[in-house]
């Protein structure tokens, strides 16, 4: 029998149990409002709050006739009306009714009594939806503090109070506050309940997330790792939890560069949901729609289209056409079309999203916004560059209006306006804007952030492109030193700013470097994100252009070096004609090559 079935039965036997006492004992017997008050507390939970709130505001008026206003039982049923007032009448409303039962509990009980610490704890959550964070953290912090004198600091009050504190502090940003929190606490709770208590798994799950925002990356995946192989022994492998730990390890993974891993460890997750949860379950078609981007970002652009189509027609049939998840889809699916090589395709579909996003979701949207970007994006990629300056102004225009000027999505619009500017023949003004963009985006995100890196990239491409290759060394050296320190050397966006690097060498002069670089690029972008994928193709490409340029260029006893592994493969050959195929375009270096997701910002 489902749990909310065993609620609604236990409802039916309260009811008939009050109705035989009051039958019995009279209406105003102590046992009688007992049962009144449970039948409230098991109506919240199976009915919802409302009915809650009706029924104990009958019975905190009996209990204050019969018992008094003083009464433990009053306080306790006024208590608990304040509860369920704040899920119906919003927090605000239970903050007003909490400080009053603070009051009377701390009077009559005492302010070391649990029930009034209790309040006071549940006062702080409140004031924590209600917004005034800075007046529910310093509460609670005074509450650990008594409950932690009180009650000891094992009890179970104390370490939930902790718990709720040590997020909080994350919350309000304080990301290093809420690591040595969680530490604490799951070290406590391992010591008290053991490791393989369920409270202990979720301080652990919630300490590994709050290491991965205080960008302790490395050492969160390792930490949620072990989360994920305990949580199938106490939770079972099937639970709705462990199947949620699975998917946010597939994601972190994700974002750290391991490609290869989260995409068979999303692949896996898609699998067991389907069989649990159902295949039209809102959580099975989020993970099957990360499974069709990542395995696109991959390199798989026609498998991630073909899959991410299929998750269309089942958001349109589950969720309807104009769900936000539906719209975000369709978005996506979009842009997958535009690199598996058919941008027209994109901006055709980009075209009809924008009208049903502006339609349901408003012209200002920050998804609307978002596919605005993208379709300016994708009518550069098919060849109007001009349109796409022209689009990407006008977008530009609205996020400063809608957003500010240093909210990231602005950034990133501003970093893709000034490579359009570039791609339409005004090197100057994009290395202007972009040099801009940079400072920004430094000032704002902080030098090591993603986006930063980023438009850090294509200002040294820009800068190549401009007619200063010696610059465009320089700087994607300092690219490729802070990618490696921060995202790691196998990270696809350190791979792709070596092999700007290497291109750039070529074209500096120093051909030997450039050859000798872009060996060591094709092998590692060949193992990390195989020998198919379009970053690899691009890079033998160029490794066989320098090649051929070295070949003619270098002379020992007056005669040509003809090496002959300077000459493409048949199997390097048939990739590389592939990729001019698919890509519309042969990969030289100054080709714009966007590396990461259009999905900025969606972020």
């Amino acid at each position: 029998m489902a749990d909310d079935s065993i609620e609604r039965l236990e409802v039916a036997d309260l009811i008939g149990r009050v109705a035989g006492q009051t039958r019995v004992h009279g209406a105003d017997h102590p046992n009688t409002l007992e049962s009144r008050y449970t039948l409230a507390m098991r109506r919240g939970e199976a009915v919802g709050p409302e009915a809650a709130v009706a029924d104990l505001i009958d019975v905190v008026a009996d209990q204050t006739r019969v018992h008094g206003a003083d009464h433990p039982n009053t306080l306790e049923s006024r208590y608990a009306l304040a509860f369920w007032r704040g899920d119906t009448a919003g927090p605000e409303a239970a903050v007003a009714d909490l400080t009053d039962v603070v009051a009377d509990q701390t009077r009559v009980l005492g302010p070391d009594h649990p029930n009034t610490l209790v309040s006071r704890h549940h006062m702080a959550f409140r004031r924590w939806q209600a917004g005034d964070r800075a007046v529910a953290v310093a509460d609670l912090v005074s509450v650990v503090a008594d409950q932690t004198r009180v009650l000891g600091p094992d009890h179970h009050d104390t370490l939930f109070s902790r718990y709720h504190l040590a997020d909080w502090r994350g919350e309000t940003g304080d990301h290093d506050a809420a690591v040595a929190g969680f530490a604490g606490l799951v070290a406590d709770q391992t010591r008290v309940h053991g490791a393989g208590h369920h409270n202990t798994l979720e301080y652990r799950y919630r300490l590994a997330q709050w290491r991965w925002q205080a960008g302790d990356r490395a050492v969160a995946v390792a930490d949620l790792v072990s989360v994920v192989a305990d949580q199938p022994r106490v939770h079972g492998p099937d639970h709705p939890i462990t199947l949620l730990s699975r998917y946010r390890l597939a994601d972190w993974r994700w974002q750290t560069g391991d490609q290869d891993a989260a995409v068979a460890d999303i692949a896996r997750v898609v699998a067991d949901q389907t069989r649990v949860l159902g295949p039209d379950h809102h959580n099975t078609l989020d993970s099957r729609y990360y499974l069709a981007l990542w395995r696109g970002e991959a390199g798989d652009t026609h498998t991630a289209v073909a899959d991410l189509a299929g998750v269309v027609v089942d958001q349109i049939r589950v969720l309807g056409p104009d769900h936000h998840d539906t719209l975000d889809s369709r978005h996506h699916l979009a842009d997958l079309r535009g690199r598996a090589g058919n941008p027209i395709s994109a901006v055709a579909d980009l075209a009809g999203v924008v009208v049903e996003q502006t339609r349901v979701l408003g012209p200002y949207h920050p998804k609307t916004l978002s596919s605005r970007f993208c379709l300016a994006d994708w009518r550069g990629e098919a060849g109007d560059t001009h349109a796409a300056v022209t689009d990407l102004t006008d977008v530009v225009a609205d996020q400063i209006h809608v957003h500010g000027a240093d909210h990231p999505s602005t950034l990133s619009s501003r970093s893709r306006l000034a490579l359009w500017r570039g791609e339409a023949g005004d090197t100057h003004a994009a290395v202007t804007d972009l040099t801009d963009v940079v400072a920004d985006q430094t000032r704002i995100l902080g030098p090591d952030h993603p986006n930063t890196l980023s438009s850090r990239h294509h200002l040294a491409n820009l800068r190549g492109r401009g007619g200063d290759a010696d610059a465009a060394v320089a700087d994607f050296g300092c690219v490729v030193a802070d990618q490696t320190r921060v995202l790691g050397p196998d990270h696809p966006n350190t791979l792709d700013s070596r092999f700007c690097l290497a291109d750039w060498r070529g074209e500096a002069g120093d051909t030997h470097a450039a050859v000798t670089d872009l060996t060591d690029v094709v092998a590692d972008q060949t193992r990390v994100l195989g020998p198919d994928h379009p970053n690899t193709l691009s890079s033998e490409y160029s490794l066989a252009r320098w090649r051929r340029e070295l070949e003619w260029n270098e002379d020992v006893g007056g005669e040509k070096v003809l090496a002959t592994d300077a000459v493409e493969s048949d199997s390097s050959q048939e990739r590389n004609r592939q990729l001019r195929m698919t890509t519309g375009a042969e990969p030289r270096p100054w080709r714009m090559r966007f590396f990461g997701s259009r999905r900025e910002l969606d972020e």
